[in-house]
């Protein structure tokens, strides 16, 4: 009877055993299974226990893959109970500090801070944790779970940088039709206020006082158009020519402007990489965005400073390209212009290159300039940062890709525009009596045959009705009956040997029916002055 006792225990006994082993077994898999699935979503367990009286706390047990995650191996953690507040990134350190009593009051909860691993990365954590409470009720400790949300911050704020581009934008394409809108009217206006300050100005003897008025015009006239230039340069309507050029020789030819620009309480210095290599821009545009930082950096220097202005190489890899999200990897020719003045804040800098945003006071700043200046940058294929804080100035850098080809001559003035007189007959077709009337008057004071017509049938049946040879076709794009290219190609067909000159108030044609129309024929923009347009018709006639 004992010896079949003893064989039973000794069955009950493997039979424990083999259930230990099992669950033993089952543990490990499960242990094993629980670190796969933390190493996967990149997130760490861990507990702490508060001490008699809930004086102090212990962290009690931290998953392994802690190192893997952050480079150090949970005793560190477990031997340094401060360790988790020690790589801690210093700017986040107070903050988490104060917030944890209340969260732990609330009985858990969440919060975000970042880590700085072993080999300098820095983790974007976010910790959820509840209170663990013993039989009685009463709180006894802390559990819970820190992930890494890394990646998925960064994808949040690719989203965000992707949307506010989006706005951007958006913005600039309902600017660029409000500007497109504006601009033939109002370059029509401007075009009859310079030719009448013209007349005005040819009748007024040299020493007439009221030529200052004239000049008043003409000045006031002349802002008015910078102010249009700068609406279609942010909306990137503005038309353009952009040449060969060196950023370099384009500064060179410029030094002299800008130093009568800058006071005398204020230093300027050039450091210009003598191997830049061309790029690919409007060169007038180009001045305009030299001249208007420049500007800005002069304004916020009130007691004077320094002007830096500096060219160098860059060939931006896709890994260096990452790290400044607006700007993809490429060879550049970049442009630096840096002051040492007041610098701006972060608010100031989000809305930089808003319109019709300044920090000026009233009166002296359209909030314009670093919006054309934006928009022209973009219009080159190229991209603006700036880099700027309070009391330590501010620096924009302009990246323009490099481009293969042979340098074009360029100038930082204009040369003086003849002021030829002819005899050749010009058929003036244009729909606004202002500029009609007075681009006649011009032509014809300086020996022109003028035959004039408010509609493209009108300027047809004029020439048809014209006994002598047509020289020249003046014809504004847009008209009603037809428009300017149509009336040359039927004219075309009458008169093979008359040339053309078109001109416009429109940034561009209407859905871009003649966005061509500036690179297959001779063009002339509104508004202009009556010296551009003598010297135009003179070369095109002569040619």
């Amino acid at each position: 009877m004992g010896q079949c006792r003893t064989r039973r225990e000794l069955h009950a006994g493997e039979r424990r055993c083999r259930e230990f082993e099992l669950l033993k077994s089952t543990l490990e898999e499960n242990r094993s299974r629980m670190d796969a699935i933390l190493g996967a979503v990149r997130a760490v367990l861990w507990e702490r226990n508060w001490g008699e009286g809930g004086a102090s706390s212990r962290l009690v047990f931290m998953s392994p893959n802690i190192k893997s995650m952050t480079g150090y191996p949970a005793e560190r953690w477990l031997e340094n109970q401060r360790f988790w507040l020690e790589i801690m990134h210093p700017d986040d350190r107070e903050r988490v500090e104060k917030r944890v009593p209340g969260i732990i009051a609330a009985g858990g909860g969440k919060h975000q801070y970042r880590w700085l691993t072993a080999d300098a990365r820095e983790l974007r954590i976010e910790t959820h944790f509840s209170v663990l409470r013993g039989p009685d009720g009463r709180p006894r400790g802390l559990r819970g779970i820190s992930l890494d949300v890394t990646a998925q911050r960064q994808a949040e704020d690719d989203l965000r940088r992707h949307e506010e581009k989006l706005r951007q934008s958006q913005k600039l394409e309902s600017l660029g039709r409000l500007a497109g809108g504006i601009a033939h009217d109002f370059n029509n206006i401007l075009t009859a206020i310079h030719s009448s300050a013209h007349f005005l100005s040819e009748e007024l003897a040299p020493g007439d006082a009221r030529r200052q008025d004239v000049d008043d015009i003409r000045a006031a006239a002349e802002r008015a158009a910078a102010i249009t230039r700068q609406l279609l340069a942010f909306s990137r309507r503005q038309p353009v020519a952009p040449k060969m050029l060196s950023v370099n020789g384009l500064l060179g030819a410029m030094e002299l402007l800008l130093r009568r620009l800058i006071r005398e309480d204020i230093t300027f210095e050039f450091r210009l990489d003598p191997g830049l290599r061309p790029v690919r821009v409007d060169p007038t545009q180009m001045e305009q965005v030299i001249f208007n930082l420049a500007a800005n950096a002069r304004d916020a220097m009130p007691k004077g400073g320094t002007v830096h202005i500096s060219t160098k190489n860059l060939a931006l890899s896709q890994a260096e390209a990452h790290g400044n999200y607006s700007i993809p990897p490429g060879s550049y020719a970049v442009l630096s212009i840096s002051d040492t003045g007041h610098g701006m804040d972060e608010p100031t800098l989000r809305y930089l290159f808003e319109p019709f945003f300044t920090t000026k006071e009233p009166g002296r700043g359209t909030g314009l300039g670093l919006s054309m200046v934006y928009g022209i940058i973009k219009q080159a294929e190229g991209f603006i940062t700036v880099d700027s804080a309070p009391g330590r100035g501010t620096e924009f850098s302009i990246y323009l890709p490099h481009a293969a080809g042979r340098l074009d001559e360029t100038s930082a003035s204009k040369k003086a525009l003849p002021r030829e007189r002819g005899s050749e007959t010009i058929l003036f077709a244009e729909d606004n009596p202002q500029v009609r009337d007075a681009t006649s008057r011009i032509l014809r004071a300086h020996g022109y045959r003028v035959l004039e017509a408010s509609r493209g049938d009108e300027a047809l049946e004029a020439a048809a009705h014209h006994a002598g040879p047509i020289h020249l076709l003046l014809s504004d794009v847009i008209m009603p009956g037809f428009h300017g290219p149509e009336l040359f190609e039927r004219l075309s067909k009458l008169r093979p040997e008359t040339k053309v000159l078109f001109v416009s108030g429109y940034p561009e044609t209407p859905e871009g029916r003649h966005r061509d129309l500036r690179s297959r024929f001779p063009f002339l923009s509104k508004p202009y002055v009556a010296d551009e347009l003598l010297a135009k018709v003179a070369d095109i006639l002569r040619a």
